[in-house]
């Protein structure tokens, strides 16, 4: 079983990790300038957005908090539709590391407002567990999602799908440590 600190620290050294076979793939494919190139070694990806600006929750007892747990395995849904449906929640999406599995997940979860704790909305299994992402405002999130046509942001970033608009935005939207992440209604900084 691993310890708390031992799964947040797998979490920040898996996202590291990840870039760096972004970068090698590219390089080991010869792919030249393309997308592939400017994703990996650019670094435009989500992984890119949770190393610089993550932030990471070391939660003893992983918890719905009172909110309804949607369907298994629908994670990006079920914490997109909880958080456009709660005022007082935002879209999280990055990696979970549950202490007795011990492997980062990708996944995506819910943020309350009041106090910047984890609402997790499909694992219904309180344990100890890590949290790293990011923290977007759903109503941005949800724009993003219907234009791509799937939930979460993974795919418009993985292996080179160039999408500078999205990382462009995606770098002004989201909540940096240290700073009270813009809500709905307000206009967001450097946008």
């Amino acid at each position: 079983m691993t310890t708390l600190s031992e799964a947040a620290s797998s979490a920040r050294d898996y996202v590291s990790g990840k870039i760096g076979v972004y970068a090698n793939f590219a390089r080991d494919k010869n792919t030249g300038p393309g997308a592939c190139v400017e994703a990996a070694v650019e670094e435009k990806t989500l992984d890119a957005l949770i190393r610089d600006f993550g932030l990471l929750w070391e939660v003893p007892s992983v918890t719905s908090q009172g909110y309804e747990i949607g369907k298994p395995h629908e994670c990006y849904c079920n914490a997109l539709h909880l958080a456009l449906s709660t005022k007082d929640l935002l879209y999280a999406q990055g990696y979970v590391v549950f202490t007795d599995i011990g492997i980062p997940i990708e996944h995506a979860w819910c943020v309350k407002l009041d106090d910047r704790s984890v609402v997790e909305c499909t694992v219904d299994k309180p344990r100890p567990a890590a949290y790293y992402g990011v923290v977007f405002d759903p109503e941005w999130a949800a724009t993003w999602m219907v234009r791509q046509g799937y939930y979460g942001f993974y795919p418009v970033t993985h292996y080179g799908k160039k999408k500078p608009k999205f990382m462009t935005d995606a770098y002004r939207r989201i909540a940096r440590p240290g700073q009270t992440p813009w809500l709905p209604g307000q206009k967001p900084s450097g946008g």
